[in-house]
């Protein structure tokens, strides 16, 4: 069941993979399978190649955009420290604020340089000035570095004395005996800070790409940005907090910013575990490192897909139109067009030529074979019409030779039955003389066979005194011999006692009706119908139908030959023969031996 499920989809002409050039695509396209999955490979492998040049660049070219200002800040860093370290700070109040002023010198981009002691109250600044910052008034952050016993970065939004924000950078001082005694700190502007260098080094996207960076401390607290503080939230990554990175490694990576961008990021650690520096970049440049881009693999897939589109041009070009020409030639063929003319191959490769060539030698021997079967046929044809017009010829004059014998007869019995026996006769001699009359068939039209023994059999039944009204209705059907012949003797004999027993009818008429009808596809039906008058011909009829005459048993016989039914109905009026019978066709009339 299935596999002639499978053989039908395989036969169907719109199946796609059921055609020359699409199978040829196919096979050739897993042929070159391996190639594209190479081509994937490699073009991956350059991809995560590229990819880490782009996150190297980017990671060089955000230390590099940030130089001036982490060397600022370092510097600072180590200024502190040295400035920490100095015994001026523990002397005289004049050689304290010497040293500050000096140290301010040194790093240009600090607003001020100060030691801050342990009560709070600074009196050594670089700038003279002096401030409690022990005061209730001050800052949260400035009192928390008067304790604090470290090193750190520290971002004041508002400083005092310079009156704008600020990068604190502080060092812890103790005195000789080891004892935290107050901070040293390098207060660094912001301001002053976005001027150190705001030009970011794009030249690996090859786009004038505007981009944004900034430091941080361990706690996430941003330092410095180029692009202000108050504007740098809005540039933060959404889902990676900056105290994630606070023991990470320089990394690159994609995210959304608080302001709901599609962002690449940079960071870099500039002293572990205290300072970073973190850059953003627009989208463009992150998909130079994005893993997720599928453009550079359509280049080895579009040279895969041209493969393919390659391969069914070929094949069609070459192969599936010239077979196309043959199948249709050999379609026309058997169709019964013999012509040919219509089948050109020269174009076509050497195998399909041979194959057109063995076409045509076959079809030249099939139509030499079909005309000597023709020839065959029509001889047979010819011959078996001159058997049956010599047949009819015979019966004819077996007929004549009734007939003179009919007139010679002297008595009434002898006379009736031999115009019985020429009837029948001469219902042969129709049957045979429409087979003579047919040209080339095998079968006879039912129609025309009973018309022609009806007027027979009305010729030579009517006389002078005895005129019949006769009404014919058949349908074009055709009927073997084997079944014309049983049939035309039933209408014989049925038309034979219809003209014996029939008599006048209400309108002084004598009515005879013969019906040949096709009920259905396989069935036929017969009727005689005669009328009848009252008294002796009615009750002549009615002793007729007891089946113990001839006649009778003739139309028994016959009607078993035609494989019917015979059925017989009596009225006032009328008396009615009919019989259904099978219509066999011709095979199986070939067969009935068998």
């Amino acid at each position: 069941m299935w596999r002639t499920r499978l053989a039908e989809l395989a036969d169907s002409p719109n199946r796609w993979w059921a055609r020359v050039n699409a199978r040829f695509a196919l096979v050739l396209s897993l042929a070159l399978l391996p190639l594209l999955v190479i081509s994937l490979v490699q073009t991956r492998n350059l991809q995560d190649e590229a990819q880490g040049r782009a996150q190297q660049a980017m990671l060089g070219a955000t230390l590099r955009a940030t130089t001036g200002e982490i060397g600022v800040i370092r510097f600072a860093q180590g200024a502190v420290a040295a400035l920490a370290n100095s015994a001026a700070i523990v002397g005289t109040p004049a050689s304290c604020r010497s040293a500050m002023r000096l140290t301010a010198t040194q790093v240009p981009a600090a607003s001020l340089v100060a030691f801050v002691p342990t009560s709070g109250l600074m009196t050594c600044s670089s700038d003279g000035s002096s401030f409690d910052y022990s005061a209730p008034s001050t800052s949260a952050q400035f009192q928390k570095l008067i304790s604090a016993k470290d090193p750190m970065f520290i971002v004041v939004r508002w400083a005092p004395v310079s009156g704008s924000s600020v990068l604190l950078v502080t060092h812890p001082v103790y005195n000789q005996d080891r004892n935290y005694i107050g901070y040293v700190s390098i207060a660094l502007p912001h301001k002053k800070l976005d001027s150190v260098n705001k030009a970011l080094d794009t030249s690996i996207t090859g786009l004038e790409l505007p981009a944004q960076f900034w430091t941080f401390n361990a706690a996430g607290e941003v330092l410095t940005a180029n692009m202000g503080l108050d504007e740098v939230e809005q540039y933060l990554p959404s889902r990676h907090p900056l105290t994630s990175f606070v023991k990470s490694t320089a990394t690159v990576f994609s995210d959304a910013s608080s302001a709901g961008e599609e962002r690449s990021y940079a960071m870099v650690p500039i002293i572990q575990g205290e300072l970073y520096l973190m850059s953003s970049w627009d989208t463009r440049a992150g998909r130079m490192a994005a893993r997720n881009d599928l453009s550079p693999y359509l280049l080895p897939i579009l040279m895969w897909a041209l493969g393919m589109i390659v391969a069914a041009w070929a094949a069609e070009w070459l192969v599936s139109r010239h077979v196309r020409v043959l199948t249709r030639a050999i379609g026309l063929f058997a169709k019964g067009d013999r012509s040919l003319d219509f089948v050109n191959l020269s174009e076509a490769p050497y195998e399909l030529r041979k194959a057109g060539s063995a076409f045509a030698s076959m079809a030249d021997g099939v139509m030499r074979g079909e005309a000597s079967l023709e020839d065959t046929i029509h001889q047979k044809d010819v011959l078996l019409r001159e058997v049956h017009h010599r047949v009819k010829n015979n019966l004819q004059l077996i007929a004549s030779i009734m007939n003179i014998q009919m007139r010679k007869a002297v008595a009434p019995e002898s006379r009736a039955l031999l115009k019985s026996l020429q009837e029948r006769i001469m219902s042969l001699a129709t049957i045979h003389r429409g087979l003579y009359q047919t040209s080339g068939m095998v079968d006879v039209r039912a129609d025309e066979l009973l018309r022609d023994i009806v007027r027979q059999i009305v010729n030579i039944g009517s006389s002078a005194d005895r005129k019949f009204d006769v009404g014919v209705a058949v349908d074009e059907l055709y009927l073997t011999p084997d079944q014309a012949v049983p049939l035309s003797l039933l209408l014989t004999e049925a038309m034979a006692n219809a003209m014996k027993y029939a008599g006048s009818g209400p309108d002084g008429k004598i009515h005879i009706k013969v019906r040949l009808a096709r009920t259905d596809s396989e069935t036929g039906v017969i009727e005689v119908e005669n009328s009848l008058a009252s008294g002796v011909e009615a009750r002549a009829r009615s002793e007729a139908v007891d089946g113990t005459g001839l006649g009778d048993q003739l139309l028994t016989a016959f009607s078993q030959q035609l494989g019917g039914k015979l059925e017989r109905t009596l009225s006032e009026d009328f008396y009615r023969l009919s019989v259904r019978f099978n219509i066999r066709n011709l095979t199986t009339a070939e067969d009935r031996d068998t």
